[in-house]
């Protein structure tokens, strides 16, 4: 859909090699550029489970695929 070459890495809530872009969200949490794909700040120090609620309001242990590819989508166009 996105059309990008798939790269990810994975971290682990405390662990002291987490970087600083990525401290502060609660798992999972899936950053693209750096960005939360829900649009969500880093909460600081959040070490917690999260939840994501869909346009109907219903919740979810993860972020929509449309958040996904809409993220991815949008890193796409930011590439030269």
């Amino acid at each position: 859909m996105a059309q990008l070459e798939p790269h990810w890495v994975e971290y682990q809530i405390g662990d002291p090699g987490l970087p600083e872009h990525a401290r502060g969200f609660g798992s999972p949490t899936i950053l693209v550029d750096g960005q939360d794909v829900a649009g969500a700040a880093s909460g600081g120090s959040a070490e917690c489970c999260r939840l994501y609620a869909d346009d109907a309001g219903r919740r979810a242990g993860a972020p929509s695929i449309e958040s996904i590819v809409a993220a991815l989508a949008a890193a796409r166009s930011r590439q030269p």
